[in-house]
């Protein structure tokens, strides 16, 4: 393997001659995406985020994306869509590969400082597809029928949004929910019976001396901050995964952290990040409108780093890392679960 910086010439002569074509870039711009056109009758796989907040921010741009499909031809594109891809990855006919820094974008190709590694022997090419196997199944396709539907439903929304200038509201919520509809799998949990919210708030007020941590949740659904929406949705959302008879098994080391006032979840230890970050991915549609919860809802105030959308720290991560191990304590000692 070789190290260089991104060439654009170099990539586009490559595809423009390639019958096979894959990249993998969560981010893209309008004109970058020509240089990825393979030779008349090729194909493209495609994988990219398609979040909905990124378009707000222009960092990608789904009606270009659809309007780049169609040059391609229907039958020769083949995207896949996953909120928390971030890998960049560039395949020609098997046999030349670059991997490394640089999304698809004329900013990351002509003005921001990258690197990426060239590959070019069969052995390293071999070892590259072995991984994108392995991520493939990840990353959910998306018919470009499915991609004409969401850019139609929410172009206005997200223009609205670029033009305030402003997080998360309901009309970017519904966007995040009808893209998780149209691309996220049927979820792999069952509907459950889950105990309702004011018995779990009913419980820490019962045990405020005993759960430091209880006490700033308590507040927050009390109004603190104007978070019991967080609230609300961080605790029907762990109740859900702990009450998966697959995540059970994360019982003890969840009910073994302290709950003092300070004592924040440390979410990325024991693999319960990676476990969290999966469960929520393979249940993206997964919703209880009587209860007003949604997984989707839930996405729209984490970061990325749990398995959200939002960019960065903030949003519900705070209140996630407090509600978690005070919804399995409530789930133990009210027997909904035995540990």
């Amino acid at each position: 393997m070789r190290f260089r910086e991104p060439d654009e010439t170099i990539l586009q002569d490559r595809c423009r001659q390639a019958s096979e074509v894959l990249v993998s870039a969560p981010f893209f711009s309008d004109k970058a995406l020509s240089w990825i056109c393979p030779a008349d009758g090729g194909t493209l796989e495609f994988w990219t985020r398609l979040n909905p907040y990124d378009w707000a921010a222009g960092s990608g741009n789904p009606e270009a994306l659809l309007r780049f499909a169609h040059t391609i031809g229907e039958n020769n594109f083949v995207l896949r869509v996953n909120p928390r891809l971030h890998a960049k990855i560039y395949i020609v006919d098997r046999s030349w590969a670059w991997i490394g820094s640089p999304n698809l974008s004329v900013a990351a190709f002509r003005q921001q400082i990258e690197v990426l590694g060239e590959l070019d022997s069969e052995d390293d090419i071999r070892a590259l597809e072995g991984v994108v196997s392995h991520l493939r199944r990840k990353i959910h396709p998306m018919p470009l029928q499915k991609l004409r539907d969401f850019v139609e439903l929410t172009k206005d929304v997200v223009q609205g949004a670029r033009e305030k200038g402003e997080g998360a509201d309901e009309d970017m919520e519904a966007a995040v929910f009808l893209l998780d509809e149209l691309v996220g799998p049927k979820p792999t949990t069952q509907p459950q019976v889950l105990p309702l919210i004011d018995e779990f708030i009913g419980y820490l007020r019962e045990h405020q001396q005993e759960f430091g941590l209880g006490q700033e949740v308590v507040a927050r659904y009390d109004g603190k901050h104007n978070l019991q929406g967080h609230v609300k949705q961080t605790y029907y959302g762990t109740c859900v995964f702990l009450l998966e008879a697959s995540n059970r098994d994360l019982l003890g080391f969840i009910l073994s952290q302290p709950v003092g006032e300070h004592d924040l979840l440390e979410i990325q230890s024991h693999d319960l990040q990676d476990r969290w970050i999966d469960f929520l991915d393979a249940n993206a549609t997964f919703r209880n409108e009587e209860l007003q919860f949604r997984f989707s809802t839930l996405r729209t105030i984490l970061p990325e780093s749990c398995g959200g959308y939002t960019q960065g720290g903030g949003g519900a991560i705070s209140t996630l890392k407090r509600v978690f191990p005070l919804t399995a304590r409530f789930l133990r000692d009210k027997r909904y679960v035995n540990a």
